[in-house]
C-alpha cells in the first residue's frame, strides 16, 4: 500500500535478557524471514514467536502455545501461504554523497553565487 508507513529501523540482534536457546530461535527467525520483512517494530512479535521456538524444542510448548506459534509464524511471513500474500518493496540502498560531483553540478548564478546553500 502506498501510504503505508515505512519504519526506518533494522530488526537488530536478539535482546539481551534472552537465554541462548532463545537467542538461537531469533537468528533464525531473522535469518529465514523473508528480505526486506522485518523492521525494528516486529522485534516484539519476533521476541514472541523465538520464545515459543525454544519452548517447542524443549518439548514444553503446549497445544494453545502451538496455536500461536503457527500464528505468530504466519504474520511475520513464515509459512508458505502467508509468503504468497507479502508485498515487499525493497529499500533502496542510500550511496553516501559525492560532494565534488554535487560541486560539479553546482550552477552558477550570473552574480558568480553558488545555488547550493552552506
Amino acid at each position: 500500500m502506498a501510504s503505508e508507513p515505512k519504519p526506518a529501523g533494522v530488526i537488530g540482534k536478539a535482546p539481551r535478557f534472552f537465554d541462548a536457546a532463545q537467542k538461537a530461535a531469533w537468528k533464525e527467525i531473522v535469518t529465514n524471514a523473508p528480505p526486506d520483512v522485518l523492521t525494528c517494530t516486529d522485534r516484539v512479535i519476533v521476541e514472541r514467536v523465538a520464545r515459543l521456538i525454544a519452548k517447542m524444542r524443549d518439548n514444553t510448548l503446549s497445544t494453545a502455545e502451538g496455536s500461536q506459534l503457527l500464528s505468530g509464524l504466519g504474520r511475520l511471513g513464515m509459512t508458505p501461504v502467508d509468503r504468497a500474500r507479502l508485498s515487499v518493496t525493497p529499500r533502496k540502498e542510500q550511496k553516501p554523497e559525492n560532494t565534488f560531483a554535487s560541486f560539479l553540478n553546482d550552477p552558477i548564478l550570473p552574480n558568480g553565487m553558488s545555488q547550493v546553500r552552506q
